[in-house]
């Protein structure tokens, strides 16, 4: 039994991760283990032989000491930097005679370290969550959408309406018309507002992409998915997703769309699970979806499951009044900070009597760069001659000469390809320069019959 007691005082000295000391009646430490010292930093001759009131008097030891009761999560510091909270309890004969004390405590810096890291990465946490939800929020309202052409307030007026239902909206119009702010403003306007609001551009995602990207998948679904994905389906719970450019939907896809709007129902790629989906669909698309349904190209029963609400968006050719309203927003817009300007006659009448075929979105392009080439603070008609180049001299003409829109369309295609080259890179900046998406300008490519040199 001896031997035994001497094995379990050897390991409580040796071994223990907790430091233990033990006081006699008095007061005086009689005992201290290794943990003790490589916790304090003290060597054992700073407390075997010494008195609690003397070393620790306001010590979790010294407390039962004057009490003769437990003490339990006393805080204490022996060196700066080290926090340590300790146990004490008094130990007593069965008579109940206390003939000693225990103390036991544990070195809690570096939980706090760890706490206090977490607390910092709950608070980046909590940072991103709130960014993220930033990005699936409506950047655009019905305030953003500038006019005063009949065409194009009837156009808001019905998006209002639209609004308040939880109907599929389908906007059409050309590129650049402004279809996406349409989107915007109607999730703004519901009663979905303060839920996300996702956009997927159907064809800047590539087709091999896109069903995982909007149905999610499950971990272990194909080569790569180390871990289970949520689609954009699941990312717009309870609020819309806007499908910019549907027309451009891969055809095998538009079936498991469909079924998704039917049923109100998403499944993830490699799953065999549905997940009830609470989401409102809002489509867009530049294409005459009439036309691909009778070429095969578009779903017909897709195609009236999301042309509930139709919007057509008109193209700024045919609300030329607006141009003076959108050019001085667009002045204002991009000379923030800059010295304002004002655009003259000469240039006024060569802007709206330009045919616009990137809409609005060509509108802005062109402003900023007339800022960039302008020169004082009134934008002249030789500043629009300069930005829109032949297109310029494209823009009035004389009385009973007029010039086929197709026309002037396939002019400036050409001239854009001209200046930024037939590359795929090139081809790219064209289509910023005309104000319209890299698709469609391969379409207008087909279109025109022009000969697709490069990428």
């Amino acid at each position: 039994m001896e031997k035994l007691e001497q094995l379990i005082v050897y390991a409580v000295e040796e071994f223990a991760t907790e430091g233990i000391q033990i006081l006699d009646a008095r007061g005086t430490y009689i005992f201290c283990n290794k943990a003790f010292t490589s916790m304090t930093g003290l060597p054992l001759e700073a407390r075997l032989g010494h008195n609690v009131l003397e070393v620790q008097p306001h010590g979790a030891a010294a407390k039962v000491f004057k009490s003769g009761l437990p003490a339990y999560g006393v805080v204490s510091s022996s060196r700066e930097g080290v926090v340590m909270v300790s146990n004490a309890s008094p130990i007593r004969e069965e008579n109940g005679e206390m003939i000693g004390i225990i103390t036991i405590f544990n070195d809690q810096t570096s939980y706090m370290k760890l706490a206090q890291r977490l607390k910092e990465r709950d608070t980046e946490m909590t940072q991103l969550k709130n960014k993220l939800r930033q990005l699936e929020r409506p950047s655009y309202s019905f305030q953003d959408l500038i006019g005063e052409d009949t065409r194009f307030l009837e156009c808001i007026r019905q998006a209002k309406r639209a609004a308040e239902s939880d109907a599929s909206v389908l906007l059409t119009g050309e590129s650049g018309t402004g279809k996406e702010l349409f989107a915007h403003a109607i999730h703004s306007h519901s009663l979905r507002s303060d839920k996300p609001f996702i956009r997927v551009n159907c064809p800047a995602i590539p087709s091999s992409l896109l069903e995982s990207e909007l149905f999610g998948y499950e971990k272990g679904a194909f080569t790569g998915a180390s871990r289970e994905k949520k689609g954009k389906f699941e990312l717009a719970q309870g609020g819309s997703i806007f499908l910019d450019e549907i027309g451009d939907l891969d055809f095998s896809l538009q079936a498991k769309l469909l079924r998704t709007l039917q049923e109100k129902e998403v499944e993830r790629v490699g799953s065999t699970r549905t997940m009830a989906l609470d989401v409102r669909i809002i489509a867009a698309t530049n294409q005459n979806l009439q036309e691909q349904i009778r070429m095969k190209q578009f779903r017909q029963d897709l195609y009236y499951r999301l042309n509930v609400i139709h919007l057509e968006v008109p193209p700024l050719r045919d609300r030329k009044g607006d141009i003076p309203l959108l050019l001085n927003h667009f002045l204002k817009k991009h000379t923030m900070g800059a010295v304002p300007c004002s655009i003259s006659r000469e240039a006024l009448n060569l802007l709206t009597g330009y045919n616009w075929p990137g809409n609005v979105r060509e509108l802005e392009n062109v402003t900023e760069r007339l800022l960039l080439y302008r020169e004082g603070t009134v934008v002249s008609g030789d500043d629009v001659a300069h930005v829109l180049g032949v297109r310029g001299d494209m823009a009035v003409h004389p009385a009973g000469d007029i010039v086929p829109l197709a026309k002037l369309e396939e002019q400036a295609i050409k001239q854009a390809l001209e200046r930024c080259g037939p590359s795929l890179e090139g081809k790219r900046r064209a289509a910023a320069e005309l104000g319209i998406s890299l698709s469609g300008l391969y379409k207008k490519l087909r279109q025109y019959e022009l000969r697709d040199k490069g990428n």
